[in-house]
């Protein structure tokens, strides 16, 4: 009786021992999400991919790329003398930045500081720098996220993975 508790209690110490911990796991590398803002000049809609850079204990260092459109809302010249739209109506824009979140869990201060490239009578160049809050979970899931900044106040939806 004593060498079956001698051997479960051993095997218990060497599986507690070598046995995968929660803070061992691996962070999602990549998230993809849907992500749009207004503000009183202008609104955003984007489509944007996020690939890890950095995985600390504490806080997450993300690459992100994006493609998007942009509308002005108080715009004049919508249409030209011969009544086609002007083609500075809707425009495609890219936009490229880091993002850093904070935390291990599912809630994430999260910051967003980049640019955003358009064409608004030539070529412009916005600065993006956003703080908000997102929800998304360490390995794989659905992630959202709430926000305010240079682009305005806004909204995402995606996926990490």
């Amino acid at each position: 009786m004593k060498f079956t508790f001698f051997v479960l209690f051993f095997f218990l110490f060497l599986f507690n021992f070598f046995g995968q911990t929660i803070d061992s796991k691996k962070s999602s590398k990549n998230n993809i999400y849907l992500d749009t803002s207004s503000s009183i000049f202008f609104s955003q809609i984007s489509i944007n991919y996020e690939h890890i850079l950095y995985d600390g204990k504490k806080v997450s260092w993300y690459g992100r790329l994006g493609v998007g459109k942009t509308k002005l809302l108080f715009d004049d010249t919508k249409k030209n003398k011969n009544g086609t739209k002007n083609k500075n109506d809707s425009n495609t824009d890219f936009l490229c930045g880091v993002t850093l979140l904070t935390g291990k869990s599912n809630n994430h201060f999260e910051l967003d500081l980049g640019t955003y490239i358009g064409q608004y009578n030539g070529s412009s160049i916005i600065p993006i720098i956003d703080l908000g809050y997102r929800y998304q979970k360490p390995i794989k899931g659905i992630n959202f996220k709430l926000k305010i900044g240079s682009l305005g106040i806004g909204i995402g939806l995606g996926y990490n993975f």
